[in-house]
């Protein structure tokens, strides 16, 4: 309650008046709703000789013993200067601000901005010290040339190491390639070079052959041009076209004054006749020997022989037969070694390249013996709940499973992944896949997340 002048009324009950009046002196007491005009003769205000009031205005000669809680000791007189500072005693600062400022080089700068870390891609490359070093590294096929001259790094492709799958489609064009300029001065080799080297060595190859002081030059004529003046058969050199360049003869020196009178056609040379020499014969594209030096039922013969090796002769006998003998023992037939044949021989002892028969070589020297390989037995195939078991015999493993987005099936042989069955792009893929075990094999599966899968184990026999 608070204080009421109007209480107790004049008509109340008695039994209030008690408690009216006790409220009433307690609100006079601790409310202080008094509002007197001195307090000890003096009046409240902010001159000399008032009750200083908080009101913001400055108060007069007010005398305060203490300020903010400290005294008067506690604060600097006018005009005070402060003591220096040293680097082990307080002053105008801290000791341990004048070793910090001491530390500041003469010159020195503000802070500059700098990167302390940097993104590349996703990842995150954080400085770990204030002097921390930043390593640029090339990767295949890129090139990092440094300047330290002029502070800078620049990057582009290796000169080499760069393969076909790493250059996009579009990267080689003329704009990029620029201009190149043929010197056709260096001779050609098979050594690796740049593209302008190679193309100036081709430049060099084709001066060559046209014969021309630079590449570009048409030649005299072009190669088609002599293959027709000179034909395809013999020429009289009339310089019409194929009969090759006219020939002026009486600038040809050291010829007889005159030709024999059968034309230059000599009965013999060096006194042996034609039926003395080996003839090649156009009728039957190849070799005669007939009648060369051959008496009458004499056989002709061909013999090839090597300084101290005995040698082979051939010589077709009577009965029209080519016979291989030794020259110094002619009753000993040699063998024939051929590199291959073509057509059926009367007996051999081995094929001259041996085949396989069941996966067995087999060049007819001797028998061989073909393994009976063991086939499965599908009427004791099982099924199997579970890809993680020990073989106890040799069979077919029998996979077949359904996998969509990434899902897939992974099954091991001692450790060793032999099967794989999944989508790689999200399409859905129904797949049955085998594989071999031994008995002792022990069959696992390291991830499976297949839609749906199932099992088989056929043994064999």
């Amino acid at each position: 309650m608070a204080y009421d002048s109007t209480k107790p009324v004049n008509t109340g009950y008695l039994a209030d008046a008690p408690a009216e009046l006790r409220e009433n002196f307690r609100a006079l007491k601790e409310d202080a709703i008094v509002n007197a005009g001195t307090v000890a003769g003096l009046t409240p205000g902010n001159q000399n000789g008032n009750i200083p009031v908080n009101n913001g205005t400055l108060n007069v000669n007010l005398n305060a013993e203490r300020l903010n809680g400290k005294s008067a000791g506690e604060f600097a007189p006018a005009g005070w200067v402060p003591p220096v500072a040293t680097t082990s005693s307080n002053g105008s600062m801290s000791n341990t601000d004048k070793q910090k400022l001491d530390g500041i080089t003469a010159g020195a700068e503000p802070n500059q901005n700098a990167f302390s870390t940097i993104l590349v891609g996703e990842t995150t490359i954080q400085a770990d010290s204030e002097t921390d070093v930043l390593e640029i590294m090339a990767g295949e096929g890129i090139g990092i040339a440094p300047d330290s001259a002029n502070d800078r790094v620049t990057i582009g492709i290796a000169k080499s190491g760069v393969t076909e799958n790493q250059i996009a489609a579009d990267a080689v064009t003329d704009a990029k390639i620029g201009s190149r300029t043929i010197a056709d001065i260096a001779a050609a080799d098979s050594e690796p070079g740049t593209l302008t080297a190679k193309l100036s060595q081709l430049g060099y190859m084709i001066k060559s052959i046209t014969g021309k002081s630079n590449w570009y030059a048409l030649p005299t004529m072009t190669l088609e041009a002599a293959s027709n003046l000179f034909g395809m058969s013999g020429h009289a050199h009339t310089g019409e076209e194929g009969q090759g360049p006219r020939i002026d003869y009486t600038n040809i020196t050291g010829t007889p004054a005159s030709l024999p009178a059968n034309g230059g056609n000599a009965d013999t040379v060096d006194g042996k006749h034609a039926n003395d020499f080996i003839q090649f014969r156009p009728d039957i594209h190849g070799i005669n020997l007939e009648g060369i030096g051959i008496a009458a039922g004499d056989q002709p013969r061909i013999r090839l022989t090597i300084p101290s090796v005995n040698g082979i002769e051939m010589r077709m006998n009577n009965a029209g037969e080519a016979v291989f003998s030794q020259p110094a023992n002619p009753g000993q037939l040699s063998p024939i070694r051929a590199l291959s044949f073509i057509g059926n021989a009367d007996t051999a002892t081995r094929l001259a390249t041996p085949r396989k028969i069941a996966g067995v070589d087999f060049d007819g020297s001797a028998d061989i013996e073909i393994p009976v390989v063991a086939a499965p037995i599908y009427s004791q195939a099982r099924t199997l709940s579970s890809l993680a078991f020990t073989a106890t015999q040799n069979g077919i493993v029998s996979v077949e499973a359904d996998c969509n987005s990434s899902r897939s099936i992974i099954c091991a042989v001692n450790g060793v992944q032999i099967l794989r069955i999944g989508s790689r792009d999200g399409t859905r893929i129904w797949c049955r896949q085998w594989f071999l075990v031994s008995a002792g094999d022990i069959v696992s599966c390291p991830a499976n997340s297949a839609n749906s899968w199932s099992a088989m184990f056929i043994p064999f026999s």
